[in-house]
């Protein structure tokens, strides 16, 4: 049903939609929870004069398959992230749960090597954009996630935030506390109040000082949406290698074009060390796109 952001139907003003049937409602955002949120919204939508309606749908859906491990995310991905900042305009970490303490004591009772938690953040604020989590509690870790992109907060805040270790959400204490201590605002936000004032200060330069590189001029921002999207892309597809040492495993386009030397090995005719499965003739058309 086309609708609009009240969930109200474009063509027939007295029909209202909720949940996957609705236009209003991006594919990746069908989600149950989010079926009984639109549900309420539009029944009061619906009932309530004009200058009680507000928009049905919510901005932050937190995306789980529940399977053994879980795998979660909210928020914008790491392709969106690219397309709206670019590779270099945000800040992501990743941390790996295999070395975690939680993980070791739990390891021979389940398989530990592949599950992470990754959180993305703009670059000057260090509000939190997005967040992507695989393990036996990855729903948990996005719930939390969820909270902080609701309310706007900062990987600073987050990391202010006493987390019970060690349990599963000490892996995005560590990360928050990794992205805010890389920069020397993020260090400051740590000494007391006039820290505080200074880290604050410091990112109101940053800010202004990005003026002044033109990024805003026409030409420019054509041609950075062009790169922009070209790195989404790589970002958003993968090879399939299997290396003389080890099995199977993916790569994104963007990490492989950023490796050089591997790079050069995917593209030789003659290697003989690294066995590509799936993407070489993809990954070819994605380099010869870039122009």
């Amino acid at each position: 049903v086309t609708v609009n952001s009240y969930l109200r139907s474009k063509t027939a003003r007295h029909v209202y939609a909720s949940g996957d049937c609705a236009s209003a409602v991006p594919p990746r955002d069908r989600r149950s929870i989010h079926a009984g949120w639109t549900g309420f919204n539009v029944v009061r939508n619906a009932l309530l004069p004009w200058f009680l309606r507000s928009r049905a749908t919510h901005p932050f859906v937190p995306r789980v398959a529940y399977l053994d491990p879980e795998v979660a995310g909210a928020g914008m991905s790491a392709a969106e992230c690219i397309l709206r900042f670019g590779v270099d305009g945000y800040d992501s970490f990743l941390v790996p749960e295999d070395g975690n303490d939680r993980a070791d004591v739990e390891s021979r009772e389940r398989f530990t090597d592949a599950n992470f938690v990754e959180l993305r953040a703009e670059k000057i604020s260090g509000r939190l954009l997005g967040a992507s989590a695989c393990g036996p509690a990855a729903a948990e870790i996005i719930n939390e996630v969820c909270l902080a992109l609701v309310n706007r907060l900062t990987v600073r805040q987050i990391a202010r935030t006493l987390h019970a270790y060690p349990s599963h959400g000490y892996l995005l204490y560590r990360i928050s506390t990794a992205l805010a201590m890389q920069k020397i605002s993020g260090l400051l936000a740590g000494c007391g109040v006039f820290g505080r004032f200074l880290g604050a200060q410091l990112r109101n330069f940053a800010r202004v000082a990005t003026i002044f590189k033109f990024k805003w001029l026409p030409w420019k921002k054509q041609s950075m949406l062009k790169l922009s999207r070209w790195q989404a892309t790589g970002s958003s597809n993968a090879l399939v290698l299997q290396t003389e040492k080890g099995g199977p495993s993916l790569l994104s386009f963007i990490d492989a074009y950023n490796n050089e030397t591997l790079c050069t090995q995917i593209l030789s005719e003659n290697n003989t060390s690294l066995h590509i499965h799936h993407g070489k003739r993809e990954f070819t058309e994605w380099l010869d796109a870039k122009g």
